[in-house]
Formats: C-alpha cells, sequence, structure tokens
C-alpha cells in the first residue's frame, strides 16, 4: 500500500488488515505518524512498515526487493502515493509538473512493474484517482492531469499483464470529506459546489467508502473487471445540477416572490435559529409577567370582575437587543421590531436608489407603554398634582407624549436609518391576521412594481388588558399550556413577539446574489364573510442556486 498512512491510504490499510490481509504499508514524509500507526494495525491485524519515495525509481526498486526477500510474493497492490501543488497554472513552474508526473505517473508505473513481477499465478492492482482527472477544479491542475494520465495508463497495464492473470483498475472518488479537501483552495466553496451537484445523499464521501471500493476491485469478487476506473462519487459525475434543473426549478417564475432575509424575537429566542432549536426542544417558555403584578388582575374564579383566571402567557423576559441598539431608549415593541429588522436584512443585497415598501401589522392595545400612559393620564387628571411627583419616580415614561407610542410612531422608529427616509411604513390591525395581511400588502406591492424591496412583518407585547379580556371570553388556556388538537385543550396562550421577513422578486435577487430562504407560493384570505376567499399563487419553488449557494425552501417559522 503506498501512501498508506494518510488520508484514504490511512483507511484502506484498515479495511485490508481487517479482512486479514498482512498490510506492507509504505511511506516516505509521514515519519511520526508511520509507527504509530502500524502499531494500531497490529492491534486489529497484521502490518509493517517500508520506507520509500515512488518518485525514485532506485527506492521504489529497493522498496519490492525488501518485499520479495521477505515473503517471496505479492497479491495486491495499492498505488495511493500522490504529489502535486495547489497552485494556479500562472504560477507553476518546472518543478511542480516533474514532481507530480514523478510521483503520480511514473511512481504508479514503477511500482506496477515491479509488483506484477511478485504475483506469481495472478493478483490485483488498483490505482487510486480523483474527481479532478474529468472535471477541472481551480488550482489542481497538477494532480487532475496526472491522475487522469493514471487512469490511461491502467487501461495499457490491464491489456499488458492480463495473461499473467493480473487485473489492474483504478478506483476514482468524488470529494473527500477530509483533510486533503480541506488543502483545496476556497475549500468550503467547493464542498458546498459538491454537496449541491452530489443527487445521492447530498453530501461528501468518505475515506472507508472508497476503501471499501478499493477493496471491492481488489477482491476475487471483482475477478472479471479489469481496465476500468470505478467512480465513487455519489452521482456528481452525472453532471445533474449542470444539464438538469431540478424537478420544477425551470418552472418558478423569475417574478415570484422570494424571502431573502427574516429576523425573529420571542420568549425564549432572539433570531430564527434560536426559535427553531426552541421549538424543537422540550423547553417551556409560558411563564408568568415581569412587567406587571400578576396578583393584581388574577382570580380562581373565573367569573370574578376585572380579573383573569391564567397566569402565564408567553412573555419576552430574556431579550439581548442588536449590538447597534445598545443606549437607545426604546418602547418594547420598537425595539423587537427593529432588532428583527436588522436581523432580517443582515447579508440581503441593497442598491442606493432601491425603492422600499413597509408594512407591519400592529394593534394599539399590544403596547404595554401606550396602556400605563393613557392610564396614569387618568389617574393625574383625578387626582391631580399631589399624587404627580410619586407617579412620575414611579413610571418612567410618564413624561414622553403618549403620540410615540401609536402605531404610526412605532413603525416610524423601527425603520428609522435601517431604511430609506422616504419609506413609509403601513401600520395593519386586522387582529390576529395582521403581519400575514403585512405579508400580502409586500408581495402585491413587489408584483406592481411599486417597490424593489418589501419589508413585512408585525410587533405586539401581551398586557394585563388582554389577559383579562380573553379570560372575560373565555378563551384562555385553564391550564397555561397549550395543547392544540388534543381532547384536553382548554384554550389559547397569546405571546409577546415581533417578526419581519424581507421579500424581493426572485430574479432581483439572484441578481444581488441573496441567500433564498424560500418562494411564497400562495397567500389565501377569508375576509369577506361567507364570499369566496380571494387566492393569488404562484408556483411552489423548487431548490434553486443564486450566486454559487442553495436556495431552498425553509420550513422554519417566524413570528407573525
Amino acid at each position: 500500500m503506498t501512501g498508506g498512512v494518510r488520508g484514504v491510504g490511512r483507511a484502506i490499510c484498515r479495511a485490508l488488515a481487517g479482512r486479514g490481509a498482512h498490510v506492507i504499508v509504505n511511506y516516505f514524509h509521514a515519519h511520526a505518524e508511520a509507527p504509530e500507526f502500524v502499531a494500531e494495525l497490529r492491534t486489529i491485524g497484521s502490518a509493517e512498515l517500508v520506507r520509500a519515495s515512488v518518485a525514485d525509481q532506485r527506492q521504489v526498486d529497493a522498496m519490492f526487493d525488501q518485499v520479495r526477500e521477505r515473503h517471496g510474493r505479492l497479491h495486491v497492490l495499492v498505488n495511493n502515493a500522490a504529489s502535486g501543488a495547489l497552485l494556479p497554472l500562472s504560477e507553476l513552474d518546472e518543478s511542480h509538473w516533474q514532481r507530480a508526473w514523478d510521483t503520480n505517473l511514473r511512481g504508479t508505473l514503477w511500482c506496477s512493474r515491479r509488483a506484477a513481477g511478485l504475483m506469481t499465478g495472478g493478483g490485483a492492482i488498483v490505482n487510486l484517482s480523483s474527481l479532478g482527472s474529468s472535471l477541472v477544479i481551480g488550482d489542481y491542475a497538477t494532480v487532475g492531469t496526472s491522475k487522469a494520465a493514471v487512469e490511461s495508463l491502467t487501461r495499457y497495464l490491464a491489456v499488458e499483464f492480463a495473461d499473467r492473470g493480473i487485473r489492474f483498475n483504478t478506483a476514482s472518488g468524488g470529494l473527500i470529506d477530509g483533510a486533503v479537501a480541506g488543502m483545496i483552495p476556497n475549500a468550503d466553496g467547493l464542498a458546498r459546489r459538491v454537496r449541491e451537484a452530489t443527487p445521492l445523499g447530498h453530501r461528501l464521501g468518505t475515506e472507508e467508502e472508497l476503501a471499501e471500493l478499493v477493496l471491492f476491485l481488489a477482491s476475487p469478487a471483482a475477478s472479471w473487471i479489469t481496465g476500468q476506473t470505478v467512480v465513487a462519487d455519489g452521482g456528481l459525475s452525472l453532471g445533474a445540477m449542470l444539464l438538469s434543473p431540478a424537478p420544477g426549478e425551470s418552472e418558478v417564475d423569475p417574478d415570484a416572490i422570494a424571502v431573502v432575509g427574516m429576523g425573529v424575537v420571542t420568549p425564549g429566542a432572539n433570531n430564527p435559529d434560536e426559535l427553531w432549536h426552541l421549538l424543537e426542544g422540550d423547553q417551556h417558555v409560558f411563564r408568568e409577567p415581569t412587567r406587571f403584578d400578576i396578583g393584581s388582575f388574577y382570580s380562581a374564579d373565573p367569573d370574578a370582575e376585572d380579573r383573569t383566571y391564567c397566569r402565564r402567557s408567553g412573555f419576552i423576559t430574556d431579550f439581548v437587543p442588536h449590538p447597534s441598539l445598545a443606549g437607545q431608549a426604546l418602547e418594547s415593541t420598537t425595539s423587537w421590531l427593529r432588532h428583527s429588522l436588522i436581523t432580517a436584512l443582515d447579508g440581503v443585497g441593497r442598491c442606493p436608489d432601491d425603492r422600499f415598501f413597509a408594512a407591519f401589522g400592529y394593534t394599539v392595545d399590544g403596547n404595554q407603554d401606550l396602556e400605563e400612559r393613557l392610564v396614569l393620564a387618568g389617574f393625574l387628571a383625578r387626582l391631580g398634582d399631589a399624587a404627580s411627583d410619586r407617579l412620575r419616580a414611579r413610571y418612567r415614561r410618564l413624561d414622553v407624549s403618549a403620540v410615540e407610542f401609536l402605531p404610526h410612531r412605532v413603525g416610524r422608529n423601527a425603520i428609522r436609518g435601517l431604511l430609506p427616509d422616504e419609506t413609509a411604513p403601513i401600520m395593519i390591525d386586522t387582529a390576529c391576521s395582521s403581519s400575514l395581511y403585512s405579508v400580502d400588502l409586500g408581495v402585491k406591492a413587489l408584483r406592481e412594481k411599486a417597490c424593489d424591496v418589501a419589508v413585512c412583518g408585525g410587533a405586539f407585547e401581551y398586557t394585563a388588558r388582554n389577559l383579562v379580556l380573553f379570560s372575560k371570553l373565555q378563551g384562555l388556556s385553564r391550564t397555561g399550556e397549550v395543547r392544540s388538537f388534543d381532547r384536553d385543550a382548554s384554550g389559547v396562550l397569546f405571546s409577546d413577539g415581533a417578526g419581519v421577513v424581507v421579500l424581493k422578486r426572485l430574479a432581483r435577487a439572484r441578481a444581488d446574489g441573496d441567500r433564498v430562504l424560500g418562494i411564497i407560493g400562495g397567500i389565501g384570505m377569508s375576509c369577506d364573510g361567507r364570499g369566496k376567499p380571494s387566492v393569488h399563487r404562484t408556483r411552489r419553488a423548487r431548490p434553486s442556486r443564486c450566486a454559487g449557494r442553495t436556495a431552498r425552501s425553509t420550513r422554519r417559522p417566524w413570528a407573525g
């Protein structure tokens, strides 16, 4: 086994030793690892070391002379030793080419000829190749061209030695998930492209999988195979991504509406990833409020006047604002909405002359500061100046005009400095469907080309008055739990939250290199009593590629 101490060679040696073979492990540079590795092999089988550079014919001859003296014959040779400078063509000099061809091609030839002389009665020789022998990879010219020559050499050697019962084959892998893949320039980008283009599992191959192919070609199970290059690449070489769009991809209208950004704040989550993990886990985030005294509004008697029978709901108590919001004294829904907008716009391509549309679902009674301001203003009017100083000391926003907490001011303060100054936010109140209506308006604005980018979402802060109101409607959960579609369900629980999505036409998103999180396949509204629902729809999108990145429809939720 040449080049047997590292990477794929190491995996092949393990597999051979585990199958009962005595493995002669060749190495040249891996001084430190070689003794340790052979000691490891001896715990599972039989192995020995032999040091030689396959790029030097004299050392190759000396290595095989040792094998002949020690064992008299050889059953299998695996040529894995390889060399090559990972540089652009313009930076390669003659020495780079010489080392690659001496190691990869001449070394394979020299080792094969000497091994064949020790294979009395037949044997198997397996040469290792790589993806770059048939597909062009950046900065891979010395390796790719010399490995392509190895594949051709394999065919010639297969014919030359067939009358001795010696089979020659090449095992070729796609990009292998290992140390060598990480050495290739722009390794992460290449790996991402390979995963996208690999039909079987959309992943990289493993060293162990390529090792199993080598063992098959070396075994009697492959007795009628010779002169072939057998490829294990998950279907990458089929070129499906290059030649055939994914099913349905060609049907996606470039004017379809794409989601290119999202941000969210909910109890227990400050961004979409945290919300997704929260929903996948078993953490219970419904709790008692901290911004008002629930004891002042609670009664176990559902008929008690101005009282709620539910102590727990979705209250945001662990919000961590975006660093850019540090030091800004904002009303809560404004802060949540602004944080979500900053998160959603992160990485989204923008042009200086872009026209923005902004719509947010928002209801006046979903703002704790406004509620407090109005109630306290009423008390001040009744109590006069005597209570004024004490109330002002307790309630920090008493001197702020109530106008600052009205919906249009919340929307304006949320987008200030983040969207162009001329962007006029639309604040929508259709109760529970408010945020969905904001998305509907954003989609329409993009389709009518009234804007280039639409920012849509909503915010809500759950107040004591809401708790009492929905208790009087007998709509809140009696147990403090949400048990949707369960026979034990006893009502709903409402929650604080804010969420924002950024929308563009798909063609614009692709041109900007945005990450497309999904395509809005349709919006259905039922808002006219017994009338027919109003529906506008586009075809559902399959995965598409935007600026070298995969854009897949996402199931990750956002708060509306």
